[in-house]
């Protein structure tokens, strides 16, 4: 997080038009990672975020979750992404994965709960 914290702090003097965050954001491999420094840029640099929401493993509970949390924390923009696999994985590897129980069909699923709860 430090390296996060130096990079920001060299581009808010820049003044970007936005950040755009993507996932896996600071090493993590889930979501919630992209929505902390997403609200950080909001909250303490004062620059909008885009935080990406990749969809392609998460269920319709987590997304509405997710999507939630950025609303409360002032991220409005948000780029819903189907996802692709890890590096080195192809389809005879099991990509794309199954659907989860309660998972979304990406990439419409992930887009049409975006759009319900962000209009």
């Amino acid at each position: 997080m430090d390296t996060i914290y130096q990079t920001l702090d060299g581009l808010k003097d820049i003044k970007p038009d936005f950040i755009s965050v993507t996932f896996g954001a600071g090493g993590s491999q889930v979501n919630q990672s992209t929505r902390e420094i997403a609200a950080i840029i909001q909250k303490q640099y004062h620059i909008p975020a885009m935080a990406h929401l990749t969809c392609i493993t998460a269920t319709r509970g987590e997304v509405t979750e997710l999507l939630y949390d950025l609303k409360a924390d002032g991220v409005e923009n948000v780029l819903a992404l189907r996802g692709g696999p890890e590096p080195g994985l192809s389809r005879k590897d099991g990509f794309p994965p199954r659907r989860r129980a309660g998972g979304l069909h990406p990439p419409a699923g992930g887009l049409r709960c975006v759009r319900r709860l962000l209009p």
